[in-house]
């Protein structure tokens, strides 16, 4: 880590008197969180990616808005947010398929097709998942 052009930079910052990179204010809350997401990778690449439910120390109730965020885009694309990147990039990096994710915003059009999928005004809806929970059988 401490070889990266990116932690190099952050210490700069904090040694600065500036906090940053989730609010990091000294070299060691720099490297805390460089073993936290050695952690994450570990887990992920060990265990596969787990819900954050099932590893997250966040309150219970806070668990369920813990997994990447996304936003959807006109034609269904997902649009990452900023919640997740980097068990996102990590997860991908480890060649998991899918993960769970939190929809937190929807673009207008997609979300009209949505409407009109739940009030079956449309015969032949894409496959996608963020359809799934309108299907007939769901």
């Amino acid at each position: 880590w401490s070889e990266t052009a990116f932690i190099q930079e952050v210490i700069e910052e904090v040694e600065s008197g500036n906090p940053t990179w989730h609010t990091s204010t000294s070299r060691q809350d720099v490297f805390d969180r460089c073993d936290e997401l050695d952690g994450i990778w570990n887990s992920i690449t060990t265990e596969g990616y787990r819900r954050q439910a099932a590893v997250s120390t966040a309150l219970d109730w806070r668990k369920d808005y813990s997994e990447v965020m996304v936003s959807i885009g006109r034609d269904g694309e997902y649009l990452q947010n900023a919640e997740g990147k980097h068990r996102l990039i990590m997860a991908r990096l480890a060649g998991v398929d899918e993960i769970p994710v939190h929809v937190i915003v929807r673009h207008r059009e997609w979300q009209q097709l949505r409407d009109e999928i739940r009030n079956n005004e449309t015969t032949d809806p894409p496959q996608h998942p963020d359809l799934e929970d309108l299907s007939p059988t769901a």
